[in-house]
């Protein structure tokens, strides 16, 4: 990127942080969730129709217990027969959890977060997930702040 436009977004981060913006600002709440006993094409089902990315994977006893994203989905597609498929749980496929951030994490955390994970989960002291913040998410609220700021398209 051109000086210019590093500066921009620069600037924005530093407006971020003096507004103390924290991740329950950012985050969806009412997280949606695949059970790890869940047949596999039920929770792909779940992903489609909501226009998931991912699904964070609980237990029988409530617990985050893993992940099902897009890029597993893909692969299980591609690495099991029909047959195969119709036959597999959520916990045959899923990913580790999502990692997970308390609900006064600051923005540059949740950058950090997502430049090497697709989300992180909002959860408060007791283990409650209150929400989810997706790359998407992140970059909508930028996109926001930066309209506000008078930011102009292709600037």
């Amino acid at each position: 990127p051109r000086y210019s436009t590093l500066k921009k977004i620069m600037n924005a981060l530093e407006e971020i942080e003096r507004e103390r913006v924290k991740a329950t600002i950012i985050m969806t709440p009412n997280v949606v969730y695949a059970n790890e006993d869940e047949p596999l094409l039920k929770a792909i089902t779940k992903m489609i129709k909501g226009a998931f990315s991912q699904l964070p994977v609980k237990n029988s006893e409530g617990k985050i217990v893993g992940t099902l994203d897009e890029e597993t989905v893909i692969k299980s597609t591609l690495n099991y027969d029909p047959d195969e498929l119709q036959k597999l749980k959520v916990k045959d496929v899923m990913k580790p959890p999502l990692p997970s951030v308390p609900p006064d994490a600051s923005v540059r955390m949740l950058i950090t977060l997502l430049s090497e994970s697709s989300a992180v989960l909002v959860v408060d002291r007791g283990g409650n997930v209150l929400g989810i913040i997706t790359r998407s998410d992140l970059l909508e609220y930028f996109s926001d702040k930066k309209q506000q700021l008078g930011g102009r398209e292709g600037n």
